[in-house]
């Protein structure tokens, strides 16, 4: 009985998270993994091949977690998260190759502020190049608000065999989100990171192709 106890302490000590807040920037607080630390510039290009740069992404010392902040270039014009909810499914849904959801757009109010929250494993196959046929398999926690007609994208995100380990540090930063209304999201700037590699077709851009595609349907938005 001793070791079994034991045994289920070690267990909650390496599956729980002790978490510290932190300011995004003034207006967007959260609290993430005490021993997450912000990307650098070089970092995030590198695995994040983007022309534009996001808010903040934190990750942990192997890099193999990370919990992002970023916002739509395009404005949403229509506060219905209910028609934001399908068109992400949707989006979701065609950019990969397979998807498991856990919570599919579950609306959640967080801090007095509605999210549209997907929680799912992903498949994505290579289609072309050295890797063609090669399938990586990720776990993500993604939640979007709307503010001041821009979608605010917490995006969350680990290897699909560790979403045990993660499932429930991911639903409790989630829960931490604090967003004021004296938040001021900047102007669109081109994301610079010096020995910035040429952006390519990986598993690890699937958030740009989410965003780039929302804003492709934008037409479809009702007024």
């Amino acid at each position: 009985m001793r070791i079994l106890f034991f045994l289920f302490f070690i267990s909650l000590q390496v599956f729980s998270q002790n978490l510290k807040s932190i300011d995004i920037k003034k207006g967007i607080s959260l609290q993430i993994p005490d021993n997450f630390n912000l990307m650098s510039d070089d970092d995030i290009a590198q695995k994040y091949p983007s022309y534009r740069k996001p808010l903040a992404v934190y990750s942990n010392s192997k890099k193999s977690v990370d919990i992002g902040v970023n916002y739509t270039i395009n404005k949403w014009n229509n506060s219905n998260l209910s028609i934001l909810k399908s068109m992400y499914k949707a989006t979701i849904s065609s950019v990969f190759t397979d998807v498991s959801f856990f919570q599919d757009g579950v609306i959640k109010k967080v801090n007095d502020r509605d999210f549209i929250v997907f929680e799912f494993i992903s498949t994505l196959t290579e289609e072309n190049g050295p890797n063609q046929g090669k399938s990586m398999r990720t776990y993500t926690y993604l939640a979007y608000t709307i503010f001041q007609k821009k979608v605010l994208v917490f995006n969350m995100n680990a290897e699909a065999l560790e979403r045990n380990n993660w499932a429930a540090t991911f639903e409790n930063v989630f829960g931490s989100i604090k967003i004021s209304n004296k938040l001021e999201l900047d102007a669109f700037t081109p994301f610079e990171a010096e020995n910035k590699p040429v952006p390519k077709s990986s598993s690890t851009d699937t958030q740009l192709k989410l965003l780039k595609r929302l804003g492709k349907s934008r037409t479809k938005n009702p007024q």
